[in-house]
């Protein structure tokens, strides 16, 4: 499940090539590009940093609406 690389000028995957020891096969992908890039790095922690943010509204926003449970659940009268 990776973005394979294409031979130069063509749409043809390139074909694993041999690795630094005998046995082993290297594929070529741009994982490593995506990985290292700066751009993307930082890209992705702004948005997390979002989604946390968002998170963190949700949930005050939830609890605010705790103290009316009571009157959902139709155990108590309001307080």
């Amino acid at each position: 499940n990776a973005f394979v690389r294409w031979m130069d000028g063509t749409c043809k995957p390139v074909p694993p090539q041999q690795g630094q020891e005998e046995d082993q096969q290297q594929l070529f992908t741009f994982y490593r590009d995506v990985k290292d890039n700066p751009a993307l790095i930082a890209l992705t922690l702004d948005i997390q940093g979002s989604i946390q943010k968002i998170f963190s509204i949700i949930h005050k926003s939830l609890r605010q609406w705790k103290r009316y449970e009571k009157l959902w659940s139709g155990k108590q009268e309001l307080e």
